[in-house]
């Protein structure tokens, strides 16, 4: 299947009304007094983390005027169609825009998780499932994403019922459509306050919950900080406790879940970089698609091995146990020692004759490439005492416009910073900077395939050996954090490059697992 293909034929749609009939207006309400920001723009800033505004439509009554002018006043993308039939505004907009896949989101939730959307994203270009979503995350904060053909597919009997809520009519029908629900990447304690909690907003008791959310946390957080606001407030989603959610009965697909078991082991973030966890938390994703058993879990000094018909290990140089060797597949693991574990490579390495396949997501051919004379640093989980040294360094250079993500807050308002973006953010963020300024990992790779200048510096000596390894006249290298006063950064520029973008790696990984799999 082709990702590509899929990613430029994808469009958010977002119903909405002010005529609700328990909070009437309740979309245009703002969530802080300190912000102009109502629910629908907070939709909308979330779902551009991920998507282009131009994929981004507002699906209106054609008699809300109130709305159209809304979307008229902020240059939101809208379309307008029957206020009863949502069905069919679904599906005239889909003709209009010629989308291939609808993620559909609604007026009602503003703290959709970008995270888990990414993820389904991911999915739909790898699996052949017809609609997709998660189970198990806190109410208000999930999405769908459903084909064309499934959406305007007529069920026998076209009830009133179908004509409200767009998707209900393939997920009714099982043996027209295959539907995919997947596990949240959650905790079993996250996964029991996650039934806790509701942020969607049907009553003034919801909106309440929302605002006191939204004035605590922000416009962007996860479900993870929701989880954790939770542990600490927990009062405050008492308040809307009371209020009943509707929800349909829905036929089970047949599944093959659990006839396999496969755990995925990935190294520390805070020690060897979050790279590790982004691709095999894709990985897991995938393959819980194809109907198996994932386990996803963080390596540790006294990890627990829990019984599995494979294992894969993305932790770099790591010696696995014998025991498991037959049944393992190392990713980037460059270890010494002798092992009969299959190898994958996706990464480079001082040793030259191992070709590389980087993994790059599909969400980088959604951004054009824009220059820019910005100065895009990571510093990942950088101390205080190292994220202050690369600011004094960046000051030193009179950098006009820089952006520092990760680390720890810069004492200097001469940079900006962001702990974490998210990954659509980032990517668009790295195809427009002048310069990239980060220690060696995925992200160096990736922006080569952009075509942006990377100075990398290192954090260990594994690190060093990987900088200089991959070092060349694109992707210059700095020292060590120890030696950061001797950093010297040419201050020019090259026209970048057009790279056409290999987005298979995760086709090609997963072959290899399958087929590894089949071979045992």
């Amino acid at each position: 299947m082709n990702g590509t293909r899929l990613m430029l034929d994808l469009f958010a749609f977002i119903q909405a009304r002010t005529n609700s009939v328990r909070l009437p207006g309740k979309v245009l309400k703002n969530l802080s007094n300190n912000s102009d920001l109502n629910i629908l723009d907070n939709i909308v800033i979330r779902l551009n983390k991920i998507l282009p505004k131009d994929k981004i439509i507002l699906l209106l009554p054609e008699n809300d005027h109130e709305l159209i002018q809304f979307a008229i006043t902020r240059g939101y993308q809208y379309f307008l169609g029957s206020e009863e039939n949502v069905r069919e505004r679904f599906i005239q907009c889909a003709d209009k825009v010629k989308a291939k896949w609808i993620l559909r989101a609604t007026g009602d939730n503003p703290f959709i998780d970008i995270n888990h959307i990414e993820l389904l994203i991911e999915t739909i270009c790898e699996t052949d499932f017809d609609i997709v979503s998660f189970q198990g995350l806190p109410i208000g904060t999930g999405v769908e994403i459903f084909n064309y053909d499934s959406l305007v597919w007529v069920p026998p009997k076209l009830e009133d019922r179908y004509k409200e809520h767009v998707s209900l009519h393939i997920k009714e029908f099982p043996g027209m459509f295959r539907a995919l629900k997947l596990e949240p990447f959650l905790t079993e304690e996250e996964l029991k306050i996650a039934k806790e909690i509701r942020v969607t907003i049907d009553e003034e008791k919801d909106f309440i919950v929302c605002r006191k959310i939204f004035e605590i946390l922000g416009e962007t957080f996860s479900v993870q900080d929701l989880i954790r606001l939770y542990k600490t407030k927990s009062e405050i989603f008492e308040i809307n406790r009371d209020i009943k959610q509707r929800v349909f009965s829905i036929p089970k697909q047949d599944s093959i879940l659990g006839q396999k078991r496969v755990v995925i082991y990935y190294a520390d973030p805070k020690r060897d970089g979050s790279g590790h966890f982004e691709r095999t938390k894709i990985l897991a994703s995938l393959l819980r698609a194809k109907g198996l058993e994932v386990f996803h879990l963080e390596i540790q000094d006294n990890y627990q091995l829990l019984e599995s018909d494979l294992y894969i290990f993305d932790i770099r140089d790591m010696t696995i146990p014998h025991s498991l060797e037959k049944k393992s597949i190392l990713l980037d693991n460059f270890n010494s020692v002798n092992t009969i574990a299959k190898r994958y490579y996706s990464l480079p390495y001082v040793n030259s004759s191992i070709n590389y396949r980087p993994i790059l997501s599909k969400l980088l051919n959604l951004y054009q490439k824009v220059e820019s004379d910005l100065v895009l640093v990571y510093s990942g989980n950088l101390s205080s005492e190292d994220s202050k040294k690369i600011d004094n360094w960046i000051i030193k250079n009179n950098f006009s416009n820089v952006l520092r993500i990760g680390g720890t807050e810069p004492n200097s308002n001469l940079i900006q910073w962001k702990q974490r973006v998210f990954r659509g953010e980032y990517f668009n963020l790295l195809s427009q900077a002048k310069y990239f300024i980060t220690y060696f990992g995925q992200s160096v790779l990736e922006a080569k395939y952009l075509g942006t200048k990377v100075y990398q510096f290192s954090i260990s000596e594994y690190h060093e050996k990987l900088s200089k390894n991959f070092q060349s006249n694109e992707n210059e290298y700095l020292g060590g954090i120890a030696e950061i006063e001797n950093w010297k950064l040419e201050k020019n520029f090259e026209e970048k490059k057009k790279i056409q973008l290999d987005t298979s790696g995760y086709e090609r990984l997963l072959n290899f697992i399958f087929k590894e799999m089949h071979t045992q």
